[in-house]
């Protein structure tokens, strides 16, 4: 039987002798508790969500935890998980701020499942237990890097505009916009160079904006940026080194030496006969 109805029956049998016995008596009731209540944990109010730049203290929820049970069965403690980053800290009786306790950091891990156990001192002792899901929001603190700090290229020369080049690549891992990446061809890059290609914006593909002639340049260098969609955006830059190959596209010159030798041919002469030097002219005779 429940402490409480046990009390209310003795009450009613007290009044009942009290109006209708012929003496008085004086009944003295003494509840004894037992430990019949499990702790009760109560979330006040809570954020589901926390900045990976909050600093510690940061207040993610407010918890009210407390027990029915009087004396040592009333009296509870309680605990959160282990290796988290966040801790209790109660100002006011039976009420329990959970606060950050570290730096967090969403890239490591982006959800923390916090189980808050609440045991009493009584005998045996009861718990109750609550998982607090909180998600940790991205902020724009990695830059995109590329699969490689500097890109070799080789193309022919003579190709038509709109030629594919390569593709570049770069990783950003923050989050939504902070991970949208854009790329563009650098303007600091040699003026002449950085109009030979043009590139996709949003694929890091790059293509001929220019027919190549390798009797010219055999060689030239830009700069690729990729930028990520954040506020304010973060940026990095790699080098794209194209090489042009030579095509067999130029006839032979003969450049040296250079021998001018004077004959007389007979016309019509066959394509196999021999022409021989003229013989020198005999001196004139007096």
């Amino acid at each position: 039987m429940d402490q409480r109805i046990k009390f209310k029956w003795w009450l009613n049998y007290l009044l009942f002798t009290l109006l209708f016995g012929a003496s008085h008596c004086k009944l003295i009731i003494d509840v004894i508790d037992v430990n019949d209540n499990k702790p009760v944990i109560e979330i006040k109010s809570a954020s589901a969500n926390v900045a990976e730049d909050s600093k510690p203290g940061t207040m993610v929820a407010l918890i009210n935890i407390y027990d029915l049970d009087t004396g040592s069965s009333g009296r509870v403690t309680c605990t959160i998980s282990d290796n988290v980053q966040f801790k209790f800290v109660s100002e006011v009786k039976n009420y329990y701020m959970l606060v950050t306790d570290g730096l967090l950091d969403r890239e490591l891990q982006p959800e923390y499942n916090i189980t808050i156990t609440a045991t009493d001192a009584g005998s045996p002792s009861l718990s109750s237990v609550k998982v607090l899901t909180i998600m940790v929001n991205d902020i724009n603190d990695n830059p995109p890097t590329f699969t490689q700090s500097e890109y070799n290229a080789n193309i022919l020369e003579n190709q038509p505009i709109g030629t594919f080049v390569m593709k570049v690549k770069a990783e950003d891992t923050d989050d939504g916009s902070n991970a949208r990446i854009l790329y563009q061809i650098s303007k600091d890059s040699n003026s002449e160079a950085s109009s030979f290609l043009t590139i996709n914006s949003e694929t890091g593909q790059l293509f001929t904006s220019r027919r190549f002639d390798y009797e010219q340049s055999v060689h030239f260098q830009i700069k690729v940026i990729a930028r990520d969609g954040g506020d304010p955006p973060r940026s990095t830059t790699c080098t794209i080194n194209v090489f042009i190959k030579d095509q067999n596209d130029n006839t032979p010159v003969v450049l040296y030496p250079f021998i001018k030798t004077f004959c007389n041919c007979i016309e019509d002469l066959h394509i196999t006969s021999t022409v021989l030097p003229r013989p020198p002219t005999p001196p004139a005779q007096f």
